[in-house]
């Protein structure tokens, strides 16, 4: 069937890349531990009252989930809100490189998206101890079931295909790929999300204001990426974090009907270098060429998934977060209702090569003109939307067998991109202090704005039970 190619007279259409647009392989989520918001919620009181205790103890049952539409083209190419399947090699994406052929004389074409959907539920925990000469050691830190859902859809306006895969999305979801699925069913991850470990101490404790300065450890709790799924769950990093960060706390109008109080914080974090494997695209071969098909030299007509052998061992970097904080409080009796933001930072992951990474010897970019012809060997400049069609979008067949190395890598598309966000959140609590320790409850809701594709929006809703002993 594939020789009925050579005499297509196909429309001309290429997939041109904007490296500004580039569908990234990997999403990395901001994590639970190391938000400002989720930790300093509803503690104003608490603050004011510790100094007397020795213990803080707060559990906070939690639900987000990332809502919106800028997350939902992230894995798409060029971050469009769909694809154009052509096996003619007129849209985005060539099914032939998905194993996915019609029958004579039609031919494959379909629209095909991803619009993935994190959500998290759970509870965090946070403790406070006091020490001596004037410090203080927190722990902060969540246990969470994270549920993602790739949803990919594909809407086919033609005969379904005639080869092993009916459609595009049964050669994703296909079991014979090993890494890189993508499935349309929800994938869930349980465990203890990263442990932040502060040691506060304190320069300045007065009726009216205190400040603080710390330094910050973070210990990793998971295992990392393992790129089985195009858009795994995450719970917990393989990372070691180290930060600066310092609080400012200022009861600033005290009457006795209400207080309104202020809280800032600056939080600096690095995280350091760990091995995960991750699933790479090739820099000649653009966007998707992990879904493009592979041979040996020695089979060069036997083509396999390029994804089942670009996943690689790879030396991963999280590098500098940021996060700004404010906050105001409103007290009255034992009432308080709190408003607050946070802006948010991650630099882009830095990805290398290292002794642990190992490309197969002797691969290629199947020659699928080659193939066709009875004479193949490889087509090293190939792309995903490229077709065995005549015309000026047909790949094109190497003289001699080209390998792949591990310089033919783009080690950004496996790289979680920069991201950037904006916090707001509400909050209303009720204390209890009438017992012999104090107690507080609240509820808490805040929305984060995600900035552009790179960083999804999400909403929380979440639970204050404090308390100090």
């Amino acid at each position: 069937m594939i020789k009925k190619y050579l005499s297509i007279i196909p429309v001309l259409l290429t997939c041109q890349i904007d490296a500004n647009h580039y569908a990234v392989t990997t999403f990395v989520p901001k994590q639970l531990a190391y938000n400002p918001i989720l930790e300093n919620s509803l503690t104003f009181d608490m603050r004011k009252k510790s100094a007397d205790y020795d213990y803080y103890f707060a559990a906070k049952p939690i639900y987000t989930r990332s809502v919106g539409s800028n997350f939902k083209n992230y894995f798409n190419i060029n971050h469009q809100d769909s694809m154009n399947v052509q096996e003619n090699g007129s849209g985005d994406i060539d099914p032939l490189w998905l194993e996915v052929i019609s029958s004579d004389p039609t031919y494959y074409t379909s629209t095909l998206k991803f619009a993935p959907i994190r959500q998290v539920y759970g509870s965090m925990f946070y403790f406070a101890m006091q020490l001596p000469k004037n410090l203080t050691l927190a722990i902060n830190t969540a246990l969470v079931a994270a549920k993602h859902n790739l949803q990919p859809t594909e809407t086919t306006s033609s005969n379904l295909g005639s080869s092993q895969y009916l459609n595009v999305l049964a050669s994703l979801a296909s079991t014979e790929r090993i890494y890189g699925k993508a499935i349309s069913q929800n994938l869930t991850k349980t465990g203890l999300d990263d442990i932040q470990i502060k040691l506060i101490r304190n320069f300045c404790n007065t009726d009216q204001s205190s400040f603080d300065m710390y330094a910050l450890l973070g210990l990793p709790t998971n295992v990392g990426t393992k790129a089985v799924y195009t858009f795994e769950p995450l719970v917990g990093s393989k990372h070691v974090q180290l930060g600066l960060g310092a609080t400012y706390f200022n009861n600033f109008y005290n009457s006795d009907s209400y207080q309104i109080a202020f809280l800032s914080e600056a939080k600096w974090r690095y995280g350091f270098q760990a091995t995960e494997r991750r699933l790479f695209d090739l820099t000649a071969n653009q966007q998707w060429s992990h879904y493009m098909l592979l041979v040996h030299e020695v089979a060069k007509s036997d083509s396999f998934f390029a994804s089942n052998k670009l996943s690689l061992q790879a030396s991963i970097t999280p590098r500098n977060s940021f996060d700004l904080y404010f906050a105001l409080n409103f007290a009255r009796n034992k009432w308080q209702c709190e408003i607050g933001y946070d802006f948010w930072y991650r630099q882009q992951e830095k990805v290398k090569t290292n002794s642990n990474t190992v490309l197969a010897p002797s691969m290629g970019i199947a020659d699928l003109v080659g193939i066709a012809s009875l004479s193949p060997q490889s087509a090293s400049t190939a792309n995903i939307s490229q077709s065995v069609a005549t015309g000026s979008n047909q790949m094109v067949s190497d003289t001699s067998f080209v390998s792949i190395t591990l310089n033919d890598l783009n080690l950004d598309s496996a790289a979680a991109p920069k991201a950037l966000s904006n916090s707001v959140y509400g909050s209303i609590s009720y204390d209890y202090d009438t017992c012999k320790y104090p107690v507080l409850i609240g509820l808490n809701a805040s929305y984060e704005v995600g900035h552009k594709t790179n960083t999804p929006s999400i909403v929380y809703a979440w639970l204050n039970l404090d308390f100090i002993f």
